[in-house]
């Protein structure tokens, strides 16, 4: 009885071990098991790819990337910031600045969109290289044109915000003064705006 017994339970464990081979089987001709692996996804980073880099100073030729003459405007990959390529020929009062640079438009991969508008003294610092020897004090090999004066910032005196600094480009000191007279004005396009809610137009 024992033996009967023991014959069925192999029996059984036998059919069901070809049960799974013939399922085995099927799964393999239709191709599940024999399909080659799906490509793996690629690893590299294009320069539009990568983040900012505010924690680490990219030097060379890899920290800016220039659009040429033609499309106006370079990409700091070091804080994601785009310039212009060339500051305003002329100088102006801080309001007509501020205008120049809300009404900018430049051409090439980014259209001719707006968004401009002047640099705060924070964005605007991070061009500064204070070793470089000679003038401007910007990063040796820059591609920016046109670099010399006196240049306006967004930012705003905390005490009177008709006060907002400026920025000599040669000497590489930060100034206050009134709304006037005339400065340069060197356009950014970045997310953000003034530092002081109390900036206006005068």
């Amino acid at each position: 009885m024992v033996a009967r017994l023991a014959n069925m339970l192999w029996l059984a464990l036998g059919a069901l071990g070809a049960i799974w081979l013939l399922t085995w089987f099927a799964t393999v001709v239709e191709g599940g098991d024999l399909d080659p692996p799906a490509s793996p996804a690629s690893t590299m980073q294009t320069l539009d790819d990568l983040i900012p880099s505010w924690h680490k100073k990219i030097t060379g030729a890899d920290r800016f990337e220039d659009f040429g003459q033609a499309e106006g405007y370079i990409l700091d990959h070091e804080t994601g910031l785009v310039w212009e390529e060339a500051p305003s020929a002329t100088t102006m009062d801080w309001g007509p600045a501020v205008a120049y640079c809300w009404d900018r438009t430049v051409l090439g991969e980014i259209g001719a969109s707006k968004g401009w508008r002047l640099p705060t003294v924070e964005e605007l610092m991070t061009l500064v290289e204070p070793t470089t020897i000679g003038t401007p004090k910007l990063p040796a090999g820059h591609p920016f044109t046109g670099i010399s004066g006196i240049f306006w910032t967004a930012t705003a005196d905390t005490a009177n915000s008709n006060v907002k600094y400026t920025w000599d480009s040669d000497t590489d000191s930060l100034t206050s003064q009134v709304t006037f007279p005339g400065r340069r004005a060197w356009c950014v396009r970045a997310p953000g705006g003034f530092d002081n809610v109390s900036d206006n137009l005068s």
